[in-house]
C-alpha cells in the first residue's frame, strides 16, 4: 500500500529563497526518501522543479516531485510533468540498442563494416559496434560543413555525414564523448540491422514502451500537449557560488569549455544548450540528447534491465564491468568508468552499477546486484553533473539505507538467496 505526501511549506529555506511544494508517495519501507526528499526540497538543494523515482525489484516504490515547471513559478509540477532529459537520452537509445544485437545475436566486437560497407571509407573501416558503445570512434563531430535540422531529420542524410566523416582521432585510440553524434551512429547501425529498418525511437515505442506499458517517455516530444517542463540554465552567480561550495562539480563545468566543444556547436549551430525549449528542437527525435520523460517514466524502462525481463542471460554477464576504467574522457577531461553505452559507479558495497547522466542533474541507474532502477530529473540546472549534483547524491545515499534495511532484515530471515518480498509491494 502506498503512503501519499504532500509538503506546501514554502519558506525557510537555507539560502533565503522560497521552499519547494512536494508531493509523491512511497511504499512503508521507502518512507525515509520522502522525509528526506522534503527536506532537500524546504532548504533550496533546487531551484524549480524536478521529479524522483524508484524501482525495486521490478515494482515502483517511490515516485516524488516538487517545485514549479516553468521560471515564473506559475505552473506546478505534477506528477505527469516531463521535462527534457539531454543525455539520459543516450541510456535509452543504448537499450533500445542492446536489445536488437541481443535480438539478433550480433556480438559487440564486429565491425560495423558488417552491416555498413560504406561506412569504412577515410579509416573507420576496422571500427567496431564496441568502439561505437565507448565513444572511441572519433566522430564527435566533422570537419564537415555545419548541419541543419533538415539533415538531422533526414536518415539517409545522416547515413552520408558519417560515411564521408573522416575520425578527428584513430578509431579505438582514444575516447572522448560524442555529445551529438553517440545516437546518431547507434540510430544509423539499427536501421541497417532490424529487418524492418527501423530508427532507435520507432524501435523503442513498438518494441518496448508499448508492450510493457510504459509511459511518459519518448526520444522527440510526443504531442502538442505533452507537458513539458522549461528548462533553466544556471547563472553567473550559480557558477559562483559553485566556485565555493562545490569546486570539484565547478572544475569538472570548466573543462567543457574546450575547443572540441567550441567545434561541435560550430556544426550543431541550432541546438546549444539554450535552444532545448524550442519546440521546433524537441520535435525531433534526437537520440542522444532530446529524451522526453519524467523520473517515473526512466526509472520504470530501467527496472526492464534491473529485474533482467528484456535482454539474455549473456547480455547482463557483458555488462557487469566497464570496458574503461579511470580513463581519461579526452573531450571532458577527466577520468571516467565506461563501457557498452554507459557511464559505471559502484554501490556503497562495491558493486558495479550501469547508466547515464545528463546536463544539469538528470541521472538514470541500474543496479543489477540489487534489482534497483532509479532515476531523478530536474528543469532548474546545476552546475554540478552525475554523482555531484548534491540532491541526486542524497537522495542515493537516503535509498540505499532502505534498501541495506530491507535486505539485511529478509536475509536474517530467509539466508543471504535474496529471494525477498517487500512490505507492501505484495499487498
Amino acid at each position: 500500500m502506498f503512503i501519499s505526501f504532500e509538503d506546501q511549506e514554502v519558506t525557510g529555506s537555507k539560502d533565503g529563497s522560497s521552499a519547494l511544494p512536494v508531493s509523491g508517495y512511497t511504499l512503508p519501507d521507502f518512507q525515509p526518501l520522502a522525509t528526506e526528499f522534503c527536506s532537500l526540497m524546504r532548504n533550496g538543494y533546487e531551484r524549480l522543479g524536478c521529479s524522483f523515482a524508484v524501482y525495486y525489484r521490478g515494482y515502483l516504490v517511490a515516485h516524488m516531485w516538487a517545485g514549479y515547471a516553468d521560471e515564473k513559478r506559475t505552473k506546478r509540477w505534477e506528477e505527469n510533468t516531463n521535462t527534457v532529459l539531454f543525455s539520459c537520452t543516450k541510456s535509452i537509445s543504448t537499450i533500445v540498442f542492446h536489445y536488437l544485437l541481443d535480438k539478433h545475436e550480433i556480438s559487440v566486437d564486429e565491425k560495423i563494416t558488417e552491416f555498413w560497407p560504406e561506412y569504412g571509407q577515410h579509416g573507420k573501416d576496422e571500427t567496431t559496434i564496441i568502439n561505437v558503445l565507448s565513444h572511441q570512434a572519433g566522430l564527435p563531430y566533422t570537419t564537415g560543413g555545419p548541419l541543419s535540422r533538415e539533415d538531422v531529420n533526414d536518415p539517409e542524410r545522416m547515413g552520408k555525414y558519417f560515411e564521408e566523416a573522416k575520425p578527428i582521432w584513430e578509431p579505438g585510440a582514444h575516447s572522448g564523448y560524442h555529445a551529438l553524434t553517440y545516437g546518431f551512429l547507434l540510430d544509423q547501425i539499427a536501421r541497417r540491422i532490424d529487418t524492418k529498418n527501423r530508427g532507435i525511437a520507432q524501435i523503442l515505442q513498438e518494441d518496448i514502451m508499448f508492450p510493457y506499458v510504459i509511459t511518459s517517455l519518448s526520444i522527440g516530444r510526443p504531442e502538442e500537449d505533452c507537458k513539458i517542463a522549461t528548462v533553466v540554465q544556471p547563472t553567473d552567480e550559480d557558477l559562483e557560488k559553485a566556485k565555493l561550495e562545490e569546486p570539484e562539480a565547478y572544475r569538472r563545468y570548466m573543462l567543457g569549455c574546450n575547443d572540441h566543444l567550441d567545434r561541435l556547436y560550430q556544426q550543431w549551430d541550432w541546438i546549444t544548450l539554450d535552444e532545448y525549449n524550442n519546440p521546433e528542437n524537441q520535435k525531433m527525435a534526437m537520440p542522444s540528447n532530446m529524451g522526453i520523460g519524467n523520473a517515473q517514466g526512466l526509472a520504470q524502462l530501467h527496472s526492464l534491465l534491473a529485474k533482467k525481463r528484456l535482454m539474455s542471460e549473456e547480455f547482463y554477464d557483458m555488462v557487469e564491468e566497464p570496458v574503461l576504467e579511470n580513463e581519461i574522457d579526452i573531450i571532458n577531461g577527466y577520468e571516467e568508468n565506461k563501457g557498452y553505452g554507459w557511464q559505471y559507479t559502484k554501490n556503497r558495497w562495491g558493486e558495479w552499477c550501469f547508466g547515464h547522466s545528463g546536463h544539469g542533474g538528470q541521472n538514470v541507474k541500474v543496479d543489477v546486484s540489487h534489482k534497483l532502477a532509479f532515476a531523478f530529473v530536474c528543469n532548474g540546472l546545476h552546475i554540478a553533473d552525475a554523482d555531484l549534483v548534491p540532491t541526486f547524491a542524497r537522495l542515493q545515499e537516503k535509498l540505499y539505507d532502505c534498501i541495506e534495511k530491507i535486505e539485511t532484515f529478509a536475509w536474517r530471515i530467509s539466508g543471504p538467496d535474496r529471494n525477498i518480498k517487500t512490505k507492501g509491494i505484495n499487498s
